[in-house]
């Protein structure tokens, strides 16, 4: 895959997985974030997004967690790096994916809904998003390594491959 089809961004889980407003279904549950879905659909990636946010908020301690990537239709990728800082009050994750070319427009407009769910919730706060000049995590994902360091050095997580 292409430095130059790869999107990340920086954002709370809950808006990930739910959207925000968080979206409802039929019934009134909250239900699964739309733009999640089609980035998933896109990328030809078939997981539990519900499951994902469930292990998070419960599983992973303050401290830990590793990246999980799952992989789709021609070597396209999501991945969810799912550190857990323990100074993180709002539950932030990265969350990235690496497309074909002929997706990279559709996907890139993606990134920006999810980015403009996050502004409509913190209109203060500037969230990061980025594409192939501030990529972090996912260089070592798409380099098919087994380990990514913290930039600042501080901790190390495993690179997960779940499909």
């Amino acid at each position: 895959m292409e430095r130059e089809n790869t999107f990340e961004i920086f954002l709370p889980i809950s808006i990930l997985t739910e959207g925000y407003p968080p979206h409802r279904t039929a019934d009134g549950e909250i239900g699964v974030n739309p733009v999640l879905v089609k980035i998933l659909e896109l990328l030809g990636v078939d997981m539990d997004i519900q499951e994902l946010d469930r292990f998070f908020i419960e599983d992973v301690p303050p401290g830990e967690g590793d990246i999980y990537v799952y992989h789709g239709n021609d070597a396209q990728i999501a991945a969810f790096d799912l550190y857990n800082d323990a100074c993180d009050e709002i539950d932030m994750v990265l969350f990235g994916a690496c497309c074909t070319a002929e997706h990279r427009d559709a996907l890139q407009a993606l990134f920006c809904e999810l980015n403009q769910q996050v502004m409509n919730k913190y209109p203060m706060w500037k969230p990061w998003y980025g594409n192939c000049q501030k990529l972090r995590f996912m260089l070592p994902v798409i380099a098919g390594e087994s380990t990514y360091t913290s930039e600042n050095g501080t901790y190390t997580q495993k690179i997960i491959h779940c499909k």
